[in-house]
């Protein structure tokens, strides 16, 4: 906050020349812009692609599989 009142000397003059309580409630409103986040931008990327399944489906539970049917899958 003090750099930016240095850095703006029309606004520092502005709040030396005011009565200290509009002071503070000056100083209190640059303090809340100073202090708020920025905007973030979303990206212009488009959305992700689905993956590409086989097609196929299990038609067994894996646990319920014989070790011949797991060899075949």
């Amino acid at each position: 906050m003090i750099y930016h009142l240095g850095s703006n000397r029309d606004l520092s003059e502005k709040v030396a020349g005011m009565t200290p309580h509009r002071a503070l409630m000056e100083i209190g409103r640059l303090s809340d812009k100073l202090a708020a986040k920025p905007k973030i931008k979303l990206s212009a990327a488009p959305e992700p692609i689905s993956p590409i399944t086989s097609g196929s489906s299990l038609k067994k539970d894996l646990s319920e599989m014989s070790m011949e049917e797991l060899y075949n899958l």
